[in-house]
């Protein structure tokens, strides 16, 4: 509820603003006749809006390729911006469109495109994947094309942009990838030159040298049991074979004793067999050998005796000894000998070559426990050699992503802008607004009037009602008496009231006429 105080307040005001009505609605006709003629004055500035849809890549050809992000998105959006409100694209619209020539003659262009890229042009980003490109002048049909100019400018960038990084990136991926080539092939050269020459003293060939040398091991086994089985079949072969002659010798008759070379020949063989079973120092090959000796020295004796002492022994010779009649088996077991003598000859040079082997083997295995150092230099090559496998492994599917990439962006198949909504010829102005003129001007008008009222009411000194000298005098007021208007006083002030009711309805109605003619003319646009 209101108090008693506020109540009386409130009828002042009211009873104020009913005594000088005539003075704020005055103030009200004139306020919206000042702004109406401010609109009317003012330029009329029109937008045009296009708004473009980033369309995202729907091809995508490898993982590695997925489709923009919505913060990828801007900052694509951003860099665009930057590229289309550049000096030289808003100066080639400025003259393609034949923008701001009396600001040209006065001003310089950097200021200009200063201000056009500030003032007119605004592009606003939405959440989604669309944005809107506006611009704003005098003229709404150079309005309307300047904006879709900024929107194909955009498209156009676009494309150039994407292919342009596309390539880019292409191409460094692709030098980076050579230098990754060349880095890995070095470091497999390294690897392979330290590995074959110090292949078998590396850590992880012990199991293999372990197994080699126990194979080489059994092999040289193998081979000394062979010859030894050779030497006791030599041996027999060789038993044979002098029996088998002494057999021939008895059967043709022949019984003397054989020549000195058939004997030499014969000790020579058995001491062959001898020293194949024993040792130089043996009683039986020292035995042997003396036999040996004698026999060669009775066949220098021999070779020293006068021609004619063995020509006229000749005879009797040839008569001792003769010729064993020819035998196939005296001749299988000669052959069977030679075969034996080859064989034993083959099977000590593999085993003169299996004991180099077991030799290196040994060698090995004992570098390879003495000497760690091979382990740590073989730790240290290969540290890195993951690392740069899996670099190069990426670098590689990462260039033929760059590739597919460049391809569709060649093609056109990329992410791009697209127009979705072009800017259309704008039908009624941007600013001024009459609306909020004439709004503003309304409240503006019945403000002043109300301040103008309140200040002669202000200045004024003479009493309205009662209660004003009851305070003032201090005294309470018996009665009052109110005004007795003569006949004639009341004519004249309802001849003043018509008065001033007819001219205001006419200041309405002509200023309603005004804009509506104004309205007609196209100059003024609700």
């Amino acid at each position: 509820v209101m108090a008693p105080t506020q109540q009386q307040q409130l009828k002042q005001y009211l009873s104020i603003a009913l005594r000088w009505k005539k003075l704020i609605l005055c103030c009200f006709l004139v306020a919206v006749v000042i702004g109406i003629g401010i609109y009317v004055k003012s330029p009329k500035i029109y937008k045009a809006d296009a708004v473009l849809l980033y369309q995202r890549a729907k091809i995508v050809t490898s993982k590695r390729m997925a489709p923009d992000t919505s913060a990828q998105t801007t900052e694509v959006i951003n860099t665009l911006r930057d590229k289309v409100l550049s000096r030289t694209s808003l100066e080639e619209i400025i003259k393609k469109f034949g923008l701001y020539h009396g600001a040209l003659k006065v001003r310089p262009m950097e200021d200009i495109i200063d201000g056009m890229r500030l003032h007119d042009i605004n592009i606003q980003v939405s959440k989604g994947e669309t944005f809107t490109i506006s611009y704003q002048g005098g003229n709404p049909r150079i309005v309307m094309l300047v904006a879709n100019a900024l929107a194909a400018k955009f498209v156009e960038e676009n494309l150039v942009f994407r292919e342009e990084r596309a390539s880019e990136t292409s191409a460094y991926i692709k030098d980076e990838l050579a230098m990754a080539r060349k880095a890995i092939e070095e470091k497999d050269a390294a690897m392979r030159d330290y590995k074959l020459k110090y292949y078998n003293e590396m850590p992880e060939q012990r199991q293999t040298n372990i197994s080699r040398l126990n194979s080489v091991q059994s092999s040289y086994q193998n081979i000394q049991s062979s010859l030894q089985d050779l030497e006791r079949t030599m041996v027999l072969v060789q038993e044979q074979i002098s029996l088998r002659r002494s057999q021939l010798q008895e059967a043709t008759g022949n019984n003397q004793k054989p020549s000195l070379l058939n004997q030499l020949k014969t000790a020579r063989s058995d001491l062959e067999s001898l020293l194949l079973r024993y040792t130089d120092q043996h009683p039986e090959v020292k035995k042997m050998r003396n036999i040996v000796e004698k026999l060669e020295e009775k066949v220098k004796e021999a070779d020293k005796a006068k021609p004619s002492t063995l020509a006229a022994g000749e005879g009797q010779n040839n008569a001792e000894v003769g010729e064993l009649p020819p035998d196939k088996q005296l001749n299988q077991l000669e052959q069977q000998l030679n075969n034996i003598e080859y064989n034993m000859g083959r099977l000590k040079k593999e085993r003169e070559e299996a004991k180099k082997q077991i030799e290196a083997y040994q060698e090995w295995m004992i570098q390879i426990a003495a000497a760690p150092v091979r382990e740590a230099e073989w730790a240290a090559l290969t540290r890195d050699y993951q690392q740069f496998s899996k670099h190069y492994q990426d670098l590689v599917a990462n260039n033929i992503a760059a590739e597919s990439m460049e391809t569709l962006e060649q093609k056109q198949k990329g992410s791009q802008f697209k127009v979705v909504d072009p800017a259309r010829y704008p039908e009624k102005p941007f600013k001024p607004d009459l609306r909020k003129i004439l709004l503003m001007a309304v409240l503006l008008g019945i403000g002043a009037g109300c301040a103008v009222a309140f200040g002669l009411e202000f200045l004024d000194t003479s009493f309205k009602d009662a209660h004003e000298l009851e305070d003032y005098l201090g005294m309470p007021i018996v009665c009052s008496i109110p005004l007795l208007l003569t006949p004639d006083e009341k004519k004249i002030r309802l001849i003043n009231k018509i008065i001033w009711m007819t001219l205001f309805v006419m200041a309405l109605v002509v200023l309603a006429g005004s804009i509506f003619y104004l309205w007609k003319k196209g100059i003024i646009i609700f």
